[in-house]
């Protein structure tokens, strides 16, 4: 057994992050307990603000951008209103006004070394407890707020709840269970005498210890969504309000709830969803809506809008084929650009139909086409938009190329061909006047195009995912799966100050790819043989050299770069040999993410704890099938590329903090 040295004991953190906002001891607390009240932390203007607008709307004085309004069941009956009879409103997370709490800084820090730096905001509720309520009336009972959510992990989930006023035991103060947080998710149900809708609880434990949590005005705890909590009745004469929002790592994934303790919720979220005109939605298509991004990581900021002195629309056209809409559709809002109308489609015999339905005359074409696992019909449909455009009179035509085919057959092989060659040549005879791709699997193959290539990298916001997702990076080692990538793993050590390890020995290529360096392989004439008189020495037989690691790895995070991860057998015996040497967290982090086969499973069932990847390819069906999949958004480097070259401005901003060998 490897023993861990003492400054790699964070990895036993299972519930927080790395970073400067909790000190040891807070995140201690929180681990431990489920829970943690950060004093004073909400400045009272904001609540004051918060409190006024929601008032304000009571009484039908302003609108607020509010999907759900909660009245008390048992104030109907009487001839209460406004701030009497509405005891809750939620999701409020495109009320600009109401989103102030929600996006605010102090907090966020906060949340970020909770669930990481991708947070997104999914169940916002403002509380306004009435006052003189009967016991069963506002009491909402024990119950855990992963019940109401359709989403995982547990662990990147978390609430925040601040205290708009004095809150104590007389006027309904939260009470928790500490440590309940370590335990499952339990049935739920209606207590009896509780008619409020969704005021679910779970039963028998009344015998359980709580902890009254009284606070002052600005007060926010943060506490686990499988923590045993509740809220006792206002008995006093005036109202309590609080504020809270629950928060989600932008990468957790939808499970389905059918079958489960949450399929009674699911019911009851959907019928209110009716109610309000949601009634062709699904249970997550109602937290999709309800959801709204409050950070996201990133490297720069470009511009939301193309700046220009003409308007954009006028000369600027972004087309796509079928390979990725979805990153297409992003990189159309980051340029506030329509998506042109450019239906491709295949007939019966298979052939690429191409019908482009807005005039490109004297315009600059962006044609958005990656490569995946559908290659020759990715290319064919590039070809014939970008032939169909230049048929049309387009100004010019650029390709937006995140992971280009067939980069993998740059070199001569034995009787082979250079096929990146071929396609290049295609290409710029289609009519592209320009490519925009990102990391070329062989820089070199820029040469191969009659028109200029800009070869992107993403390395900046891969090494900003292990700065900030990756727990104690510091204790991490850089390695190259195979001598081949060790200046790649060379580059990002050093740019993040850490060692490297290389792995010696993984499998050959089959002699049949070998790169034998001839520019075309010539025949032999029979003239010229001749006996080779008494023999030739007998080569021994290739034998596979056993695998081993040149560097050490022992007690430490091992992270694998890489350009491309396809088939993942060799990542997968590489974290293998990484485990037996001693490393007790092991990540895989590469451009494209083309995951053929079999990978997720294998990637599931496999010592990596993560495969991390930009969404050059599409892979939300691999993300089903494997949690350890995790996605960093690359549109924001394109949509800045596009506009750099519409606007003829230099793209030198893009390639800082890159090397050579990226």
């Amino acid at each position: 057994m490897v023993s861990i040295p003492n400054r790699v004991m964070s990895k036993q953190y299972q519930y927080t992050k790395d970073s400067v906002s909790l000190t040891n001891e807070q995140r201690d607390f929180y681990e431990e307990n489920g829970y943690i009240v950060f004093r004073n932390l909400v400045d009272s203007d904001i609540l004051d603000e918060c409190k006024n607008h929601f008032i304000d709307f009571c009484n039908k004085k302003t609108e607020a951008v509010v999907l759900t309004v909660m009245k008390d069941v048992h104030l109907k009956s009487t001839n209460a209103k406004g701030e009497l009879l509405i005891n809750k409103i939620q999701n409020f997370l495109y009320d600009e006004v109401l989103f102030k709490y929600v996006s605010y800084k102090p907090m966020v820090d906060i949340l970020r070394s909770i669930i990481g730096p991708n947070i997104t905001g999914c169940h916002s509720m403002l509380i306004n407890k009435p006052p003189n309520s009967t016991k069963d009336a506002s009491r909402h009972p024990l119950h855990q707020d992963l019940h109401y959510f359709p989403f995982r992990p547990a662990n990147s989930i978390v609430a925040s709840w601040t205290a708009m006023e004095t809150i104590n035991e007389q006027n309904g103060c939260l009470f928790v269970v500490p440590g309940s947080h370590k335990g499952e998710l339990m049935k739920h149900g209606y207590p009896p005498n509780v008619k409020n809708k969704a005021y679910h609880g779970v039963f028998g434990l009344d015998h359980l210890p709580t902890v009254n949590l009284t606070m002052e005005k600005g007060d926010t705890v943060f506490f686990h969504p499988i923590l045993l909590h509740g809220s006792g009745p206002n008995l006093t004469k005036g109202f309590r309000k609080a504020i809270s929002c629950h928060y989600a790592d932008s990468n957790c994934h939808f499970i389905d709830v059918s079958g489960t303790i949450q399929e009674m919720i699911e019911k009851e979220i959907l019928e209110i969803a009716e109610r309000r005109g949601f009634g062709n939605g699904n249970f997550q298509t109602v937290w999709k809506a309800k959801s709204r991004i409050c950070k996201r990581l990133g490297g720069f900021r470009p511009p939301k809008k193309i700046k220009m002195e003409a308007p954009m629309t006028s000369d600027i056209v972004i087309i796509s084929g079928n390979s990725h809409p979805d990153l297409a559709n992003l990189i159309s809002k980051r340029l506030d650009v329509k998506n042109g109308g450019c239906a491709v489609y295949h007939k019966t015999n298979r052939e690429t139909m191409v019908e482009i339905g807005d005039s490109v005359r004297g315009k600059d074409i962006f044609i958005i086409q990656t490569g995946t696992k559908d290659v020759n019909n990715n290319i064919m449909e590039l070809l014939i938009m970008a032939y169909a455009c230049k048929t049309s009179s387009a100004n010019s035509i650029v390709a937006v190329i995140p992971y280009l085919p067939y980069s993998k057959q740059c070199k001569m092989r034995k009787r082979g061909c250079i096929v990146s060659k071929l396609l290049a040549k295609m290409m710029c005879s289609s009519g592209l006047t320009h490519v925009i791709t990102m990391d070329l699997h062989q820089k070199e193959i820029q040469g191969f195009f009659d028109c200029p290539v800009d070869n992107l990298r993403a390395s900046p916001f891969l090494l900003q995912y292990i700065q900030e997702c990756i727990p104690d990076y510091r204790n991490a080692v850089i390695v190259a799966g195979n001598p081949g990538t060790a200046k790649k793993a060379t580059s990002y050590a050093e740019r993040l100050r850490l060692g490297i390890a290389v792995i010696h020995g993984e499998q050959k290529v089959a002699e049949s790819d070998e790169v034998d360096g001839r520019y075309s392989p010539p025949a032999v004439p029979r003239s010229r043989t001749m006996d080779a008189g008494d023999g030739v020495p007998v080569h021994p037989a290739k034998e596979k050299p056993p695998i081993n690691v040149v560097g050490d790895v022992g007690g430490r995070i091992a992270i694998m770069v890489d350009d491309l991860i396809d088939d993942v057998h060799s990542f997968v015996t590489a974290a293998e040999v990484l485990k037996e040497r001693g490393a007790y967290k092991i990540y895989v982090l590469a451009t494209h993410g083309l995951l053929s086969s079999d990978a997720p499973r294998l990637i599931e069932d496999s010592p990596i704890d993560e495969v991390v990847v930009t969404n050059t390819i599409p892979h939300e069906l691999q993300k089903m099938q494997c949690h350890k999949i995790k996605t960093v958004d690359i549109s924001i480097l394109l949509s800045e590329a596009i506009r750099r070259i519409h606007n003829k401005e230099s793209m030198s901003y893009l390639f800082k903090n890159v090397t050579l060998e990226d």
